[in-house]
């Protein structure tokens, strides 16, 4: 039911029966009379001038089940906020929250806890760990957010935890704290692995029993060889769909990485270290592929189909290169010089089927693609002449003198 604070008369008339109440109005603080809502379940707060909430309110409020005060500006929460024991969804989204009152731990009940866009939040209570029978712990865009409590490792019917930030300290999780989360699905992004110095600890993460749809794998480089054995020890579920790599500090790729066969969406950004790519183009699903901030990469060729000229040399009827590639992306490559034109156009020439027409059916090596961007590429000699006369819906190319220069000529 929604309710204006402003009509006094029509709150002393429900507030004994109300169940669930929504409050508008532009109001700045709560009215006396919500107070007496005592047998309230839910109650939405509308009223973005509600800069606190008192503690009382919530010592009068103690049989609600949901609590949505993201439409408000409130900064920070009374520890009474405690006594709401039967609370089973709390709405803080958006809060300019810095910190939650250590007393949030005792709402044993608590199946949701909503903080997304909390720009503000820095940390965690300490005993979140006890919430569980918590389902969903929201925390997207929470940028000021630098460690999660050690706790998170016991909240074994997590659903949604879209964010794991790996810790150091005696107070944060390691990476092993994702072991009993098995129930995770959606989105996992999963930040400071270049703090894991312990692949084994990695491995007891145990990625491959949780069907996230999405995994992002955020390092800060770290030592080579060790992020080597990390990555590898962080193979995903086979049935996931997208992933980023980001700022990985390895110079080669995981093994895993060709056996997602449901991927759609792969971005490999600021891999710094790797002067190759992993063959993507046995990947079955691929749709979209972005790769950028690959310092060391100075050429791109056969490797990226999936194609070993050695022993691939009459090509294969059966295989397809990127078979459902439709956007692929590459950016700021500064040391990129060659797309290799020759030893692509054979590789490409032996997976074709032999036809006088050049066009999708026929071709063996990106039949769909669709969309191919160019960005600060300033070193890059040529486009490979198979993916120039492919009916391509989008080409851009920007920021890459030699390639803009020959386009005019042309």
């Amino acid at each position: 039911m929604d309710v204006d604070e402003g009509n006094t008369p029509r709150l002393d008339l429900l507030r004994r029966s109300a169940r669930h109440l929504t409050l508008i109005g532009r109001m700045k603080d709560f009215h006396p009379s919500i107070y007496d809502f005592r047998n309230l379940r839910t109650l939405q707060v509308l009223q973005m001038e509600i800069r606190a909430v008192p503690g009382d309110l919530f010592n009068c409020l103690t049989s609600l089940r949901g609590l949505d005060l993201s439409h408000t500006s409130i900064g920070r929460l009374p520890s009474e906020v405690g006594k709401l024991l039967h609370l089973r969804w709390f709405n803080l989204s958006a809060l300019p929250l810095e910190e939650l009152p250590s007393t949030l731990s005792n709402l044993y009940n608590l199946q949701t806890l909503k903080l997304d866009h909390c720009r503000c939040l820095q940390r965690l209570p300490g005993g979140l760990g006890k919430l569980i029978n918590l389902r969903h712990l929201n925390l997207k865009e929470t940028d000021c957010l630098s460690f999660l409590p050690q706790g998170i490792g016991r909240l074994s019917n997590l659903r949604t935890l879209c964010k794991f930030i790996v810790s150091e300290t005696k107070e944060g999780c390691n990476i092993a704290g994702l072991k009993n989360l098995n129930h995770l699905r959606g989105h996992l992004e999963i930040s400071g692995l270049e703090k894991v110095v312990d692949a084994g600890k990695a491995i007891e993460a145990d990625l491959i029993n949780k069907q996230l749809r999405s995994l992002d794998l955020v390092f800060s480089f770290g030592v080579k060889e060790v992020m080597e054995n990390v990555i590898e020890a962080l193979q995903p579920h086979p049935n996931l769909e997208a992933l980023q790599v980001y700022e990985y500090g390895g110079s080669i790729f995981p093994s895993w990485i060709t056996l997602l066969t449901k991927l759609k969406d792969l971005r490999l950004l600021s891999c710094v270290n790797c002067p190759q790519l992993p063959p993507l183009g046995k990947l079955p699903s691929l749709e979209k592929l972005l790769i950028g901030h690959f310092n060391n990469l100075k050429s791109v060729g056969v490797e990226l189909l999936g194609v070993d000229p050695a022993t691939d040399i009459h090509g294969s009827e059966s295989f397809v290169a990127f078979p459902r590639l439709k956007e692929l992306t590459f950016r700021f490559m500064m040391k990129w010089e060659d797309w290799d034109t020759i030893t692509t156009s054979a590789a490409i020439a032996s997976l074709s089927i032999s036809s006088s027409n050049d066009n999708a059916s026929t071709r063996r090596a990106m039949p769909c693609l669709r969309s191919l961007s160019l960005y600060d590429c300033p070193k890059l000699k040529a486009i490979p002449q198979d993916l120039q006369v492919m009916p391509l819906e989008e080409l851009i190319v920007s920021r890459c003198p030699i390639l803009q220069q020959q386009r005019q000529s042309q």
